[in-house]
């Protein structure tokens, strides 16, 4: 039985499923308990609910039992058993009230989605929807202030307006899965990315084949390192649509964050088959490539991207970070200067910051620092970023005192910084 327990705390659950199925010749309570905590580890919900209904009939007093079965059913989409098994985990520990109430609005809230009714009348659809398309716009502009810096004040009003909109829409027909995608995403822009889960959970219940609000909540659980709740999203978009490349250049992300490279190589290549004349792919993948350092293989793919689309500035900038590893300064000018000729969006300013590295290989200082001062201008990389840019311009004109002031500055705005400290330990004093 200890080891069944510890088994699950180090969450190796696989393990643990045999460990306490043992366990549980002998206490058929904490065996089955032991199972459904190792099934609700993996994710599946039906086999917990099963393991956890044997553990309740074994001690029928234990409201964490109710809890953790009342779990299980919320995440298998049986709301309404949700419900009754946290309502019975306050009746037998009230202290757990307090807890458990969120539990249960949430499962009442998601019960009262489901089933969604066969027939609404298409005066009620249009009338709502019309609502929820008007707070999508006002979400969109409240982006626009955010990005434009405005005054606090003018965010405030707007976000008020599109919830007023979202909640006139849901008046008229609460089945409207677009108004919860809607404040979803105002949620997630306001940083309550547990009211933004919530609300995304609310858009699937009432269409589970649309993908893409799998797609926006599986972006919040991985944002708060939720990945195996991201993973199962994912998946979700892939049983939907096996064609869907973007659910597999976000599980790329994800293993990515997860130092898992070569599955994270193994996504993007799944991109790749999926539209093997198509340049976007191979330009994903070689950037992961160059990421690891892997420069060949992704020179190969950039070529193949070029190729396909000659004049992709993506592309471009990072072949020219691919020649500045290389020493190849000439062919690098080259790239980048066409990258940053095209103006593209976020694209244009990695190729200038690139660019200053090209120049500094080039010794071309002036044109390195002037790239600098353009990046400080447009404002869009983080200012640490380009003050470690400056320090190494300066560092390799000798200018030593300078250099380390720029990097200092680096570590100043961002203490994270790991470029800059390294190069600020470097210099002698």
């Amino acid at each position: 039985m200890v080891l069944c327990q510890n088994q699950v705390r180090a969450q190796q659950y696989e393990a643990a499923l045999t460990t306490c199925e043992e366990a549980a010749k002998t206490n058929a309570l904490y065996g089955r308990h032991g199972r459904g905590m190792a099934y609700l580890g993996l994710m599946q919900w039906g086999n917990a609910v099963t393991e956890f209904s044997a553990a309740i009939a074994a001690n029928g007093r234990a409201a964490e039992l109710f809890i953790f079965r009342g779990n299980a059913y919320y995440y298998k989409g049986d709301y309404r058993p949700a419900v009754e098994d946290f309502e019975r985990a306050v009746m037998l520990e009230p202290r757990a009230a307090a807890a458990v109430q969120p539990m249960i609005a949430q499962a009442k809230a998601m019960a009262g989605l489901t089933p969604v009714p066969e027939k609404i009348s298409n005066t009620t659809v249009r009338a709502s929807l019309n609502l929820s398309l008007e707070a999508n716009n006002m979400v969109i502009s409240r982006s626009v202030m955010v990005l434009n810096k405005e005054p606090q004040e003018k965010i405030d009003a707007i976000e008020k307006q599109a919830q007023a909109k979202i909640d006139e829409a849901l008046k008229i027909n609460k089945y409207n899965a677009h108004a919860y995608s809607i404040r979803g995403s105002l949620y997630k822009a306001q940083n309550k990315l547990d009211l933004a889960v919530f609300e995304y959970s609310k858009a699937i219940a009432i269409e589970p084949k649309k993908i893409d609000n799998y797609k926006y909540r599986a972006e919040i659980y991985a944002e708060g390192k939720n990945y195996p709740f991201a993973l199962a999203d994912l998946a979700k978009m892939t049983e939907i649509d096996p064609k869907s490349n973007q659910a597999y250049l976000d599980r790329a992300k994800i293993y990515t964050d997860l130092k898992k490279d070569d599955l994270a190589y193994a996504e993007l290549t799944k991109v790749v088959e999926l539209a093997p004349k198509d340049a976007f792919g191979y330009g994903m993948r070689a950037s992961h490539l160059l990421r690891r350092g892997d420069l060949e293989r992704a020179f190969a793919d950039l070529n193949t991207q070029l190729t396909l689309d000659p004049k992709n500035d993506f592309g471009m900038s990072m072949r020219c970070e691919y020649y500045n590893k290389k020493g190849n300064y000439a062919a690098a000018l080259k790239d980048c200067t066409g990258a940053i000729a095209k103006d593209g969006f976020i694209t244009a300013d990695n190729a200038l910051f690139e660019r200053v590295t090209t120049y500094i290989g080039l010794k071309k200082y002036d044109l390195a620092l002037a790239d600098v001062a353009a990046l400080e201008k447009r404002n869009i990389i983080a200012a640490d970023s380009i003050a470690v840019k400056r320090g190494l311009v300066l560092k390799a004109q000798g200018k030593k005192a300078e250099a380390k002031a720029a990097f200092e500055a680096a570590l100043k705005a961002n203490p994270k910084n790991e470029n800059a400290a390294k190069e600020l330990a470097a210099i002698k004093p």
